[in-house]
């Protein structure tokens, strides 16, 4: 669900709608879908119907390595400054992470150092779509590197008869907690 989620709380900040109860600032968002590109177009159809098509919101669905290829990176730049996007969405994390290894502390801060990168020649807040470990509750998989970095992490449960449920599960300036 973490996808669906994603989306809907992405498309909702472009529109400047309230989502899950909250307010939100509109922002020119740019949400870059690194796997199941057909899926995706058409949850952005099922969007558009729902909520009617948004001038701020775009979207990449294609794979790309922004671990390694520096051309990549540097295209995404300029497509987010060139569209004046102030939002990103990475989804996932593992198919942005190329041959890099989410255990690997040297990958993962390589990887947290080019989304710096992202993060500050474009001015946009940064979101990254990433999977939980196998043990629930024990916090985002791979190296704890990124969970250090990370200013807010909003964990995703679904299944065994629970409701599908978003936690803030760490936030850097604010309580934790909500859901």
């Amino acid at each position: 669900g973490k996808t669906f989620v994603k989306l809907h709380v992405a498309y909702a900040i472009a529109q400047g709608r309230s989502v899950l109860g909250r307010r939100v600032n509109r922002a020119r968002v740019l949400y870059v879908s690194l796997e199941g590109e057909g899926a995706f177009e058409k949850r952005i159809k099922a969007m558009e119907a729902e909520y009617k098509e948004t001038e701020g919101f775009f979207y990449i669905a294609q794979s790309m390595d922004l671990f390694a290829d520096n051309e990549a990176l540097d295209n995404l730049i300029e497509a987010a400054t060139g569209l004046k996007i102030t939002y990103i969405v990475i989804d996932t994390l593992n198919r942005a992470l190329g041959r890099g290894s989410e255990n690997d502390p040297g990958d993962m801060g390589r990887f947290i150092s080019r989304m710096d990168r992202l993060r500050r020649d474009t001015g946009a807040h940064v979101a990254i779509v990433h999977h939980v470990g196998k043990e629930s509750g024990r916090g985002p998989r791979g190296h704890s590197a990124l969970e250090g970095a990370a200013d807010l992490i909003v964990e995703i449960t679904n299944g065994d008869g629970v409701e599908k449920r978003a936690e803030i599960t760490k936030c850097k300036d604010d309580a934790s907690g909500w859901a």
